[in-house]
């Protein structure tokens, strides 16, 4: 069972350091701009605003080992 998770969460849980400090302005950006922030599948999002996708939002790791 896969339980939905607040973005916020997500990204602290995913990112550290600039990284997560620029991921979490986006999100407060997308939010102040009365965007809404939905969890589509594990690890995804959607920013919609009046009823039209802005963007999706994934956590992805690339390992290059």
């Amino acid at each position: 069972m896969v339980l939905k998770q607040k973005i916020e969460d997500g990204i602290n849980d995913f990112l550290d350091g600039e990284n997560l400090n620029r991921a979490l302005e986006f999100i407060a950006y997308l939010k102040n701009n009365r965007a809404s922030i939905q969890w589509t599948n594990t690890n995804t999002w959607k920013a919609v605003k009046k009823g039209v996708l802005i963007c999706y939002i994934n956590e992805y790791r690339h390992d290059t080992a």
